[in-house]
């Protein structure tokens, strides 16, 4: 059983006969290189180029005239709501503890 003629998808670089009714690339390596492979090729590149961004600016958070023994504390990103119950708690702890002048939520 046949399959009427179509152009490969990648890149319409020759008209073939599919060997399936869902092949939509041409598979003669000898005539053009074997479109399929390429367009394979070309697909994990842009995901790979797609991975590596470029990080955004940081902003620098100026404290102005803090006196000596100025307590910060930093609290980063806690993932909610997938966090870490335990973790969390002993920061709790902490920040009660430790009485902190300025806190900064990072996330």
């Amino acid at each position: 059983m046949g399959y009427a003629k179509r152009w490969c998808d990648y890149d319409q670089c020759c008209e073939f006969e599919p060997r399936s009714w869902n092949q939509i690339y041409c598979y003669d390596v000898e005539k053009c290189g074997g479109c399929k492979r390429k367009a394979e090729n070309e697909r994990r590149r842009v995901n790979e180029t797609a991975l590596f961004e470029i990080p955004r600016e940081y902003k620098t958070l100026k404290i102005p005239k803090a006196p000596d023994g100025y307590k910060v504390i930093i609290v980063n990103d806690t993932q909610i709501p997938f966090q870490d119950d335990k973790t969390l708690r002993a920061v709790e702890g902490f920040w009660n503890d430790f009485q902190p002048d300025l806190e900064l939520y990072n996330g």
